[in-house]
């Protein structure tokens, strides 16, 4: 988190100094980046099989709790919208990005512009700073509301505090939470920012 924001602090500081890029510049350095971050989940997805291996025995039910977390985010996104001054499609396209900062930042930096990506990266960044903050709370209420705070966090960054306030089967839970919603949040983003008006 500490690399992230000193990465955007530094564009900031570059852009000011030197002058704003060529813009067909940012957009390459922009694509190959998001590559590369979606190839990183996919391996990261890929090394934790045997985690999913055991939560197959639970069935498919146990994807009911990551399907209930994005609908969650996104409705909260959509009922936020009108009181930001913000389109339908981008508080939806914001909420999807589920905590996963560095992958929604670019994905909307590409169809919004860098406004959107730095909204983006705030928003979802703010997400897992509360998570942080909150999940053992939460966890008093319900050991799902933990999971769900975490967002897509909930495999990584926030994994330690979910299984420090809860028990093993809710961390395995959280590992495929964070899994799913981290598989739909470059289906989703997308998806949300060009066809939620």
């Amino acid at each position: 988190m500490i690399l992230s924001l000193a990465c955007l602090l530094l564009g900031i500081l570059a852009a000011w100094k030197l002058g704003s890029p060529n813009a067909l510049v940012v957009d390459i350095v922009i694509r190959i980046s998001l590559g590369a971050i979606i190839l990183c989940a996919g391996i990261d997805i890929g090394a934790k099989r045997s985690v999913l291996k055991k939560l197959s025995t639970y069935g498919p039910k146990v994807f009911l709790v990551p399907l209930a977390v994005a609908a969650g985010s996104i409705l909260g996104g959509l009922i936020a919208a009108p009181f930001l001054g913000m389109s339908y499609n981008e508080g939806a396209a914001l909420a999807a990005g589920f905590g996963y900062y560095s992958l929604s930042s670019g994905i909307l930096a590409g169809l919004g512009g860098p406004e959107l990506g730095s909204l983006a990266f705030v928003t979802n960044i703010m997400r897992e700073v509360f998570a942080l903050a909150f999940i053992p709370l939460l966890a008093k209420l319900h050991y799902f509301c933990a999971i769900a705070a975490g967002g897509a966090t909930s495999m990584d960054t926030t994994l330690g505090m979910i299984s420090h306030s809860t028990d093993e089967e809710t961390t395995l839970i959280s590992m495929l939470n964070g899994v799913v919603l981290s598989i739909l949040v470059p289906i989703l983003v997308p998806l949300l920012y060009g066809s939620v008006r």
